[in-house]
């Protein structure tokens, strides 16, 4: 099986890479690429692909194009539907399908997305820690807690001290340290607590956090039912709620289970399991 995957990465997420690396720590063969940079017709006709990754937000007309064009090529579609509603891929796929072109299936880590659109299969993804290689930061210190925001912060106050950390860009004037989450990996070990403010759904940096051996916590103005989350996630009760005087202080166990079942070679083996048949 050929993979040619679009990278799609976002600050927040390096799902494509760590898809590509898996597939690759299994000997299939495949091509990390940005695809809307390229030549659509000379990358697919070099690549030859069996199956192509991308994100519904980076499909482009040109490959709509040559999957129709080439039907006889067999080419398998994937597409990652995240940040998307239900109604923004209906319409969507109405237009695939208008094309003579459909996606083998769509995934998502929306799980309140219903399991069929538009009659195509969507199979849930979590996000995962990757798990790859980690580049040194270069540099070394250590505090007692980074607190990682994606908005304004507000009622920073702690008994010790803190860098504040964002993924977002937009966030530069407001943290201390703004990194991409792949960035982030290198320097989660230089702080003993990691608090998540206000955290809505279990993210690659929550995975990635806990994967690093630190104590990671969510800390959140309302109630989100992420806790509920977390605890479904874990199939256990672990109380990661900062606020609460019952928290969890060992993270051995999350950690064991996280690197056991939510690396991205786990979420490459759910991708595999959906293309069985496909040569």
């Amino acid at each position: 099986m050929n993979f040619l995957i679009d990278n799609y990465s976002t600050h927040d997420n390096s799902q494509p890479m760590y898809l590509h690396t898996a597939f690759f720590n299994m000997e299939y063969e495949g091509v990390l690429s940005d695809i809307a940079a390229n030549s659509v017709f000379d990358l697919f006709d070099t690549i030859k692909p069996n199956v192509v990754i991308t994100s519904a937000q980076r499909l482009n007309k040109e490959t709509i194009f040559y999957m129709k064009e080439n039907p006889d090529l067999g080419i398998h579609l994937l597409l990652n539907i995240d940040n998307l509603n239900k109604e923004n891929v209906e319409q969507l796929c109405d237009f695939m399908l208008m094309q003579d072109v459909a996606p083998l299936f769509l995934f998502t880590s929306n799980y309140s997305l219903p399991d069929k659109i538009k009659k195509i299969n969507v199979v849930k993804l979590l996000p995962a820690a990757d798990n790859n290689q980690i580049s040194e930061a270069g540099f070394d210190y250590n505090i007692e807690r980074a607190i990682i925001i994606n908005e304004d912060p507000e009622d920073m106050q702690y008994d010790s001290s803190f860098h504040v950390i964002s993924t977002d860009p937009n966030m530069k004037d407001k943290a201390d340290i703004v990194l991409p989450a792949i960035g982030l990996r290198s320097i989660y070990p230089k702080y003993n607590e990691i608090i998540i403010r206000n955290l809505k759904f279990t993210t690659q940096v929550f995975f990635d956090a806990i994967l690093s051996g630190s104590k990671v916590y969510y800390q959140n103005s309302k109630d989100t039912g992420v806790q509920s989350l977390i605890n479904k996630i874990f199939k256990k009760d672990f109380n990661l709620d900062y606020n609460s005087d019952d928290r969890v202080k060992d993270f051995s166990e999350i950690r064991d289970i996280v690197k056991e079942k939510h690396t991205g070679d786990n979420r490459a083996k759910t991708i595999l399991s959906q293309i069985k048949g496909v040569k």
